[in-house]
């Protein structure tokens, strides 16, 4: 019983060995000069997962006493969480170097959401999804705050994992008011108790495991937080807003504009038709405004202080200011 249990989890168990012995292995041996190799490598093994998962045509089975489901719908789910995490590591790659964050962990943590989505997508029961949930969940707080040197990267970190703990509350209260009524927490039997009228407890404890899986996924009305991890990446694509103060006590919002770079915008200087707009680190932006009063702002020209690099980090040169003959 327990060999075949463990052969209809095998693709979990793949992942969960690779990514083990890759942090072992980028520990103690190049660690941060294999983050891209990894990350290539990574890549690979979910695409070759995915077709092996999609080339399984065995009718449903189940594992660990309905636990784990392996059936269509569930190969299907892991098909797409697999290729698209390949496809999100690729692209990725230049992204991570370009910012100094291609760190060995990166892909490892990615391997392990992974896992934790496709240990949801075959839950059959409360305890295997929240357990998938959760692991899902842990690494990509670690993600959130993958910026170690960021205030905004970490506070991003802490907000996410302190709302996730409470949403991860919510729904292990709500999945012991389901089990109290129900004495089961297998979905199936949860389906069938509901289906037959249920009682106050039983409604109120699915309304709060919905609620939880809902502040997870940042689903409507429980969104609203969702914006708050956002905040470390300042400055990107930084939006400049052009008033008409004819009358000053009725300032009017003319027009916005949006920097092309992820450089923070921050001073700007108005000389002749051209609007000289400076931001840190990365350098000077020239705009050309003589057509403003169409709501239309080109920029014609860039000077470029620091080429290799336009992030929003404060290394390098703080200032760019212009200078104009007096």
């Amino acid at each position: 019983m327990i060999i075949s249990d463990l052969n209809i989890i095998l693709p979990e168990i793949i992942l969960s060995v690779y990514a083990m012995l890759a942090l072992v292995g980028a520990v103690y041996t190049a660690k941060d000069e294999l983050a891209t190799t990894l990350c290539w490598l990574t890549a690979v093994l979910f695409a070759v997962v995915a077709f092996w998962i999609s080339s399984d045509t065995a009718s449903a089975q189940t594992a660990f006493n309905g636990m784990f489901i392996d059936d269509g719908f569930a190969r299907f789910a892991k098909v797409v969480i697999l290729l698209s995490a390949a496809a999100v590591l690729v692209m990725s790659v230049d992204y991570m170097r370009r910012r100094d964050l291609m760190k060995f962990e990166y892909p490892i943590l990615i391997v392990l959401a992974v896992v934790g989505m496709m240990m949801m997508v075959s839950s059959g029961n409360l305890m295997s999804l929240y357990m998938g949930l959760e692991l899902q969940s842990l690494s990509l707080y670690v993600v959130a705050s993958f910026r170690r040197d960021s205030v905004k990267s970490t506070e991003a970190g802490m907000k996410y994992f302190v709302l996730g703990a409470l949403s991860s509350g919510l729904l292990l209260y709500g999945a012991s008011l389901i089990y109290g009524y129900t004495g089961s927490t297998d979905f199936a039997t949860i389906i069938n108790a509901a289906g037959h009228g249920g009682s106050i407890g039983l409604m109120i404890g699915l309304v709060l495991v919905i609620a939880g899986l809902s502040f997870k996924v940042s689903a409507v009305p429980f969104h609203m937080w969702t914006p708050e991890l956002d905040e470390y990446y300042y400055g990107n694509n930084s939006k400049t807003y052009v008033f008409d103060l004819s009358e000053l006590d009725r300032p009017i919002l003319h027009h916005t504009y949006s920097g092309t770079t992820n450089a923070i915008d921050h001073n700007g200087y108005v000389v002749g038709d051209f609007f000289y707009l400076s931001n840190y680190t990365a350098g000077l932006r020239v705009v050309d405004i003589k057509e403003i009063s169409n709501k239309k702002m080109e920029e014609v020209m860039y000077f470029d202080t620091h080429v290799l690099n336009d992030d929003t980090t404060f290394n390098g040169v703080w200032n760019v200011y212009p200078f104009f003959q007096s």
